[in-house]
């Protein structure tokens, strides 16, 4: 049952990073643009404003997050797996 302590504590751990990660970075745009509307309407590339920029770089992060998850849930499988092994070989 080491390993299921393991993966337990892996995945806490895991979820606790990527939720506050999260919370912090997909509320950093609404929070910025109502705190600082003059900077965030700034053009920055031609039309784009940091407001866009920011707007764009949530599309591309959510992937990112998707597929960490993604590799995270298959180390976690391989683990999860182990203590099925553990159980049928203890019964």
């Amino acid at each position: 049952m080491e390993i299921f302590e393991k993966w337990e504590q892996e995945r806490r751990k895991f979820i606790l990073k990527m939720t506050i990660f999260s919370i912090v970075f997909f509320l950093s745009l609404p929070i910025s643009i109502g705190l600082f509307p003059e900077f965030m309407s700034q053009p920055r590339f031609g039309w784009l404003s940091f407001a866009w920029l920011l707007g764009f770089a949530q599309i591309g992060v959510t992937w990112l997050l998707c597929w960490i998850y993604w590799l995270k849930a298959q180390q976690l499988d391989e683990l999860l797996i182990e203590v099925k092994r553990q159980l049928e070989a203890a019964e």
